[in-house]
């Protein structure tokens, strides 16, 4: 008699276990990335054009960024291509960067008091963006399920 599991993990076009959560991240990565998208936006609408400084504009590029690139790993996740690990975790390292980049211009625009204070608020979302990195390259280069699906 066959295990169950067994034919499932072989079967490259059925998604289960963590695979199932990978995509459920893929797609709230989007949603997310809307919302903040429309956030920014609603905040950039309501300054005045004097106060849209370099560092608004650098925050409306960034989410723009992410708000393109997300949708594209959802994508790559349906049609299960190989590129999709490479895109998928290109979404989760752009907002590093991103923060790392908002972080120094914070620290050199902004007067010390502010720039502290968006420090330790950005700060708060790149530990948790490394871990989720951390995280899901181990699972997307260690799990088998993920090498035998993404194939095309």
């Amino acid at each position: 008699m066959q295990n169950p599991n067994e034919s499932l993990s072989q079967d490259p076009w059925k998604f289960g276990g963590w695979l199932l959560v990978l995509g459920f991240a893929v797609h709230m990565g989007v949603l997310i990335s809307i919302m903040e998208l429309y956030d920014v936006l609603y905040k950039f609408n309501k300054l005045s054009i004097e106060n849209k400084s370099f560092f608004v504009y650098f925050e409306l590029i960034a989410h723009l960024i992410i708000f393109t690139i997300r949708p594209v790993a959802a994508y790559r996740f349906w049609n299960k291509e190989k590129s999709f690990k490479v895109i998928f975790l290109a979404s989760l390292i752009a907002p590093l960067l991103i923060i790392l980049s908002e972080v120094s211009l914070a620290y050199l625009l902004l007067p010390k008091g502010t720039a502290l204070v968006l420090i330790d608020h950005f700060m708060r979302y790149f530990i948790g963006g490394i871990c989720a990195l951390t995280i899901w390259a181990t699972y997307l280069k260690k799990s088998t399920r993920v090498k035998r699906t993404f194939i095309n």
